[in-house]
């Protein structure tokens, strides 16, 4: 039972993979989600905050000396503070990413569908590059860098789609022959 000026204690949690990958933008996130919280993140241990919204972006530069590192979520609220922590394990790989990728249409419809392909690798990934040959085809967004480029195709048959991705200069790529097979419309008379 509340009285004027008596408020509950805040409570949070975060959300965050436990390990991420040296250089690679990460987002953590606020379990709570409350308009009624002012949020603090330390991603460090250093102290001083970084971040004051519910959801935030962090990139580690460098791995520090104790790794795991422990981030830091002060919320606080009219009912006082709370602070919860995770640790978070940061690895930079040695070899290049081994990439795969799928499209969401496989026999796409000669310029009438579009085609989301999406890349993938089990490793860290700073880079996406795609090659569609033939390139007879027109990129709707994202096309070449980004790891989910959407396109439709001008011109029937196959496509032998590309995608090279990387991490810190190394490389490494996948080829997919005649993926997708557009496919001429049919209109039944």
């Amino acid at each position: 039972d509340l009285t004027e000026g008596t408020y509950p204690a805040p409570w949070d949690s975060i959300i965050a993979p436990d390990s991420v990958c040296l250089g690679v933008p990460i987002t953590f996130s606020s379990y709570s989600q409350n308009s009624d919280y002012s949020y603090s993140w330390d991603f460090d241990e250093s102290g001083f905050p970084a971040c004051f919204s519910p959801n935030c972006q962090f990139v580690y530069l460098f791995t520090p000396w104790h790794n795991p590192v422990k981030v830091l979520l002060t919320v606080t609220s009219c009912g006082g503070s709370y602070t919860t922590a995770k640790y978070v394990k940061i690895y930079q790989p040695t070899s290049a990413p081994k990439p795969d990728f799928t499209a969401d249409i496989t026999h796409p419809v000669l310029v009438t569908d579009q085609v989301t392909f999406a890349g993938y690798s089990d490793d860290c990934v700073t880079d996406w590059m795609w090659e569609i040959t033939p390139s007879s085809y027109s990129g709707i967004s994202g096309m070449p860098n980004t790891q989910m480029p959407v396109v439709s195709f001008n011109d029937t048959g196959g496509y032998d789609v590309k995608l090279k991705s990387g991490y810190q200069g190394s490389y490494d790529s996948i080829t997919k022959p005649c993926y997708p097979y557009v496919i001429q419309s049919c209109i039944p008379t």
